[in-house]
């Protein structure tokens, strides 16, 4: 494939290709909050990043223009970036929490570190183990993004919800503010989501209204009951109300 590439394609622009390839990665993970549909997106990244990250050394080595020094800096510095990208779009995305890509990008650099010991070392450069490298990774994000993406629980019951700090003010709420809210729990919803979750939402807020307007008629009742059985006057009753 390096050697059918026209000229005007250097390994340099393909390097920065695939640093594209991981932000495109990313904005398809954080519009999933919106659609999973953007899951393809995020795939198709998955391919263009393979595509620039393979053959950037290749291209180079075919037309004997390799620089193995500024080759191995630039192209190892751009891996870590580019894995920056993924593992964060993948920690703000409506399928991991952040913490989990925080962890998995942590590893990933274990992995990067461990790599450039060996080679340092042993002068072994060697990115697969057990038969699995970069490429076989790519292949089963891809996997796992189409699982996530026909899989209906994954993207539709799977989202946490406790509305307990929320109980106070939720009757008060619209379902934007409710949805805000969230937000600030660390609890995204995609577009999709929301619609189907608006017309329970306000079903719910109009049966605690009218539970909320009986308790207060009960009360007000049990009021006058108690009022009337002591003979309290009209300004005894406000007093004891006020307090």
């Amino acid at each position: 494939m390096a050697e059918r590439l026209p000229r005007w394609v250097t390994s340099d622009m393909l390097t920065w290709f695939s640093l594209f390839a991981a932000m495109l990665i990313a904005a398809g993970y954080l519009l999933t909050n919106y659609d999973p549909a953007w899951l393809w997106l995020a795939s198709l990244g998955y391919v263009l990043h393979w595509v620039g990250d393979s053959l950037d050394g290749t291209i180079a080595r075919v037309r004997n223009q390799s620089r193995p020094l500024y080759g191995f800096y630039i192209d190892h510095n751009m891996d870590c970036v580019a894995e920056f990208f993924i593992f964060g779009g993948l920690g703000f995305s409506a399928y991991m929490h952040f913490w989990m890509g925080l962890l998995l990008f942590s590893v990933y650099l274990g992995l990067e570190v461990y790599v450039m010991i060996c080679a340092h070392l042993k002068n072994e450069f060697k990115l697969t183990y057990g038969k699995f490298g970069p490429t076989e990774l790519r292949v089963m994000m891809i996997i796992l993004n189409t699982v996530w993406f026909f899989v209906e629980p994954l993207h539709t019951v799977s989202v946490p919800v406790t509305v307990g700090p929320l109980s106070g003010t939720l009757l008060s709420m619209d379902f934007a503010g409710f949805v805000a809210e969230l937000k600030k729990q660390k609890i995204r919803l995609s577009l999709s989501q929301q619609d189907e979750w608006e017309p329970y939402f306000n079903d719910y807020k109009e049966a605690c209204n009218t539970l909320k307007e009986q308790i207060q008629k009960t009360d007000s009742e049990i009021d006058t009951r108690v009022f009337d059985l002591y003979g309290l006057t009209q300004e005894e009753r406000q007093t004891v109300l006020n307090h």
